[in-house]
């Protein structure tokens, strides 16, 4: 479901709008029931699937602060709430994207101060000692970490829709789910709403339930953000309250952006997904010269939403849905720190690095990664 609505937000209720689309083509007139249907107004193929459109939202801005060019749909049905957000389409996309700057993760306060991305490398290159000072200071807002300053703003654009259809919606008492949805810029912004509504409301004692996937993901944040959103997940789930699945595609290179040394890291447990159908959680993958001849190709919508199909209903269901997987084992515990498709001596590097800045309090599940088989 998550996969077949981050592909939906590729297109808009302009007729024939599919027409100029790629990547997403293909796979919208698989979801649409065919390439006639494909050609309808978002809104009608939404209605199709059982679903009635609450607000399609566009925002851009080119000014002093990141540019973006917003686009996405919320929409229902009788037991769903959908968010889904819009992948890089433009190049006002690609300049979000290259605002590498940093800023605290606070949605609910002020406007943040960004910190240049020489900045962020610069840090990370002082001795162990003022790192830990400087990660001591009080550049997280409120605990909860630094993200991508021009995802961030990105995100923010649509913050107004949010208030004013979603969370009236999480106010009803009949029980919902909320699935949030994305494919590759629209994968960040999708880990910026789902870390939005783990602070916005209170899903332990509400009746809803949150559910966010990501196809092709950039990171979006720093350790400290991942640490705050995976223990909120956790917690969440341990009362079968939320799923977080972020999917990466064979040798899909895109999640490996923005770099990992300039102190980014993905926010949710990666799922690897093979050509052949295969969900293997965090799953290390082949750095071949083929990798790198397909490093924009597997990012590919279409890719995504065919070699997902392959996958069988009760796979899927216990890989995305139940955090588990067929490969995991005792000794694989606390893979979920691995962050991105790389080779175990990256992850160790990274892994030294956290633990640099925590103080020397990094989890012992990072120090034992060497046991894992699925990695």
């Amino acid at each position: 479901l998550g996969v077949r609505l981050a592909c939906l937000a590729y297109t808009d209720d302009r007729p024939g709008a599919v027409k100029q689309l790629a990547g997403a083509r293909d796979a919208i007139a698989t979801i649409a029931g065919g390439a006639d249907k494909a050609q309808q107004p978002l809104s009608c193929i939404l209605a199709d699937l059982g679903y009635t459109v609450d607000r399609l939202f566009s925002h851009t801005s080119i000014g002093r602060n990141a540019p973006y060019d917003t686009q996405g749909f919320i929409a229902h049905d009788d037991s769903n709430i959908v968010l889904a957000y819009r992948g890089t389409t433009g190049p006002i996309d690609m300049m979000t994207s290259l605002f590498y700057s940093v800023v605290p993760f606070d949605p609910f306060g002020d406007e943040a101060k960004p910190i240049s991305a020489t900045r962020a490398v610069l840090w990370r290159l002082k001795p162990s000692v003022l790192r830990r000072k400087r990660a001591r200071r009080t550049r997280c807002a409120r605990s909860w970490g630094n993200v991508h300053r021009g995802f961030f703003d990105a995100f923010m654009s649509s913050v107004r829709d949010i208030e004013e259809v979603i969370m009236p919606q999480l106010q009803a008492h009949r029980a919902k789910r909320l699935v949030i949805a994305g494919h590759s810029l629209g994968g960040a912004l999708a880990h910026a709403a789902l870390a939005y509504f783990l602070k916005a409301h209170d899903f332990s004692v509400s009746p809803h339930s949150l559910l966010m996937v990501s196809c092709g993901s950039p990171r979006l944040g720093d350790v400290h953000f991942r640490r705050w959103v995976r223990c909120e997940v956790e917690a969440l789930r341990g009362i079968g309250k939320c799923s977080a699945a972020r999917l990466v595609h064979q040798c899909d290179g895109i999640p490996n952006l923005p770099p990992g040394r300039m102190s980014y890291a993905h926010a949710t447990p990666m799922t690897f997904l093979s050509h052949t159908g295969d969900l293997v959680l965090e799953k290390a993958v082949n750095r071949s010269p083929e990798r790198f001849a397909r490093y924009f190709s597997d990012h590919c919508p279409n890719i995504y939403l065919t070699s997902l199909e392959r996958a069988t209903p009760a796979h899927r269901d216990i890989v995305i849905l139940e955090g588990a997987s067929p490969l995991w084992d005792s000794a694989s515990e606390g893979c979920e720190f691995a962050c991105s498709p790389r080779s175990l001596d990256d992850f160790m590097v990274d892994a030294r690095q956290d633990e640099e800045i925590s103080g020397g309090s990094a989890p012992t599940a990072w120090r034992s990664r060497r046991g894992c088989r699925v990695c």
